[in-house]
């Protein structure tokens, strides 16, 4: 496309990343950044800085082409009480989240303006599967426990399990969950997942046995972990819940790095306390940051991460090279990767 590219930055990018955007075209594309650029040192935004709207954003956004970065619910209030996007953002025509979902964006305005919504779904596979593993490991080595003793000053010597030939059900089997399998394979694991539809041939690759959605209540009851990657939809809200925890052994442990509202936590808890089953992985959960009065906290069989998972020294990297691939297609009219209808 001839017209002149105007890219605006909503979250903060280091200089090498925005001249790799601006080299896909040099005389065409125009980037401009809401936000003070990042140096190698700096640590990554906070939850409450990405959420930040500075006053003059609206003077960026109505030049702007295409966004870069997050659309904000604060983003998408301030542009609402701004005319909406026909007045606050005239020439927007594609929005490239830095973000795997979109469930936070409210896609009626953009489809009335015929605004394009990408996602950056795939980029977090790699560093999510290694903290799945992570957290696998630490089960099998008891590290919950070894870090207690050593806080206590506890010298108590434990038979520790081997991950090797135990059995990794996952549900959702997407970029992550492949991933996933790829690097419990890699250490002696099998895997099982349960799928929709007709799995791809990556899908039949990647894993010792396939079972369909109807069979999930099989699958946890032959798991030894748990590994959720689902995105949080009417069909999966609450999917794990008493009866479905009950299914699982009272050795396994329930590995959560999708949604939090895939997990009844109220159900989770109870099977904790009672020792149902043998632990929990949660990196995501119902309300964020989790409530300090959660009794998810106090619980010795359960390990708890402020959503980091996906974090990476290369994740900011991978999207640009994602929104790199994307605008060159955008440019020349070409479908883009990671599209939402």
């Amino acid at each position: 496309m001839a017209e002149r590219s105007r890219i605006l930055l909503t979250v903060p990018l280091e200089a090498s990343l925005v001249q790799r955007i601006e080299a896909v075209a040099p005389d065409a594309v125009e980037v401009r950044c809401l936000t003070p650029l990042r140096t190698p040192r700096d640590g990554f935004p906070s939850t409450r800085e990405m959420a930040c709207v500075a006053p003059d954003a609206l003077g960026p956004l109505r030049d702007a082409c295409v966004v870069l970065g997050a659309w904000t619910r604060p983003l998408q209030k301030l542009i609402a009480e701004h005319g909406g996007l026909a007045s606050a953002a005239p020439r927007l025509r594609w929005i490239q989240l830095t973000s795997a979902g979109a469930d936070h964006v409210d896609p009626a305005p953009l489809r009335a303006r015929g605004v394009t919504l990408t996602t950056a779904q795939g980029v977090q596979a790699r560093p999510i599967a290694e903290f799945v593993l992570a957290s696998i490991l630490a089960w099998a080595k008891d590290v919950p426990s070894l870090v207690r003793r050593q806080q206590s000053g506890t010298w108590s010597r434990d038979t520790l399990l081997e991950a090797t030939g135990r059995t990794v059900g996952i549900l959702g089997f997407g970029a992550i969950g492949l991933e996933v399998a790829a690097l419990v394979r890699a250490v002696g694991m099998r895997v099982i997942a349960a799928v929709r539809s007709e799995p791809s041939a990556e899908q039949r690759a990647r894993a010792d046995e396939l079972l369909s959605w109807r069979d999930v209540d099989a699958l946890l009851a032959r798991s030894d972990y748990v590994v959720l990657a689902l995105p949080l939809s009417d069909e999966t809200r609450g999917l794990i819940g008493a009866a479905r925890l009950a299914r699982m052994p009272a050795s396994s442990v329930l590995i959560n790095v999708g949604r939090g509202g895939v997990v009844d936590e109220d159900a989770l808890v109870r099977a904790l306390r009672a020792r149902t089953i043998r632990g929990a992985s949660l990196d995501v959960f119902a309300t964020e940051p989790l409530p300090a009065e959660s009794p998810l906290w106090q619980l010795d069989n359960a390990l708890l991460s402020p959503h980091v998972a996906a974090g990476s020294d290369r994740y900011d990297a991978r999207v640009v090279e994602l929104f790199v691939e994307n605008l060159a297609a955008f440019r020349e009219g070409r479908p883009l990767r990671n599209g939402l209808r």
